[in-house]
């Protein structure tokens, strides 16, 4: 699995802790992802587990948490790291700071013909 990939875990994990208490839902990871929750659950990067079958079964949706994680000290830096590097690409530059992918060329072109006549 490509860093990318282990990044984007990490933020799904990160998201579950801070927004479902610690919950996620197994059927948005593969295999290949719950090898390596097992890995960083060994080395104590992560703690995680399954949640027992009574709340998964006593949950009314279609898609209910089946996992608990819990972020290390470690893996919640590592998360704030990427979360603020996904922040910064987003932002292009200081003179465009929503980037050029919030109006379409038209429309910046439309803008500063408006602002050429005032």
């Amino acid at each position: 699995m490509d860093e990318r990939h282990q990044l984007n875990l990490l933020m799904y994990l990160e998201t579950g802790q801070v927004d479902y208490g610690g919950r996620v839902q197994g059927c948005r990871m593969n295999e290949e992802e719950f090898d390596l929750l097992t890995k960083w659950n060994d080395e104590k990067y992560i703690r995680f587990g399954r949640l027992p079958a009574k709340l998964i079964m006593a949950a009314k949706t279609r898609f209910p948490f089946t996992h608990w994680v819990r972020l290390s000290e470690k893996a919640w830096a590592d998360a704030h790291c990427e979360r603020k590097a996904r922040a910064l690409r987003n932002v292009k530059t200081e003179d465009a700071p929503f980037g050029t992918d919030v109006l379409s060329e038209e429309k910046n072109q439309d803008a500063k013909r408006k602002r050429r006549k005032l």
